[in-house]
């Protein structure tokens, strides 16, 4: 679930244990699972009516433009 409220986007997802690895005996586990929460703050400079986000192959992309104003300008100087 990815929420934008205001200046603020969350990210919520939940992980859940693979088919077949109930009851398994672990010496140790490296992935936690259950559910979990991001939240971010997000610039004045982000369009906010463009924000996008895909999940494809197990990866979440959200993809935030900047406003025209956040635009790096180059200013040519005239050397006399």
């Amino acid at each position: 679930d990815v929420n934008l409220e205001k200046d603020v986007l969350t990210v919520k997802a939940e992980r859940h244990v693979p088919e077949g690895t109930d009851g398994e005996l672990y010496t140790r586990r490296e992935l936690t699972y259950g559910t979990f929460a991001r939240t971010f703050t997000l610039s004045s400079l982000v369009r906010r009516d463009e924000v996008d986000a895909s999940y494809v192959n197990g990866i979440l992309t959200v993809t935030m433009p900047k406003a025209e104003e956040a635009t790096p300008k180059s200013i040519a100087v005239n050397v006399a």
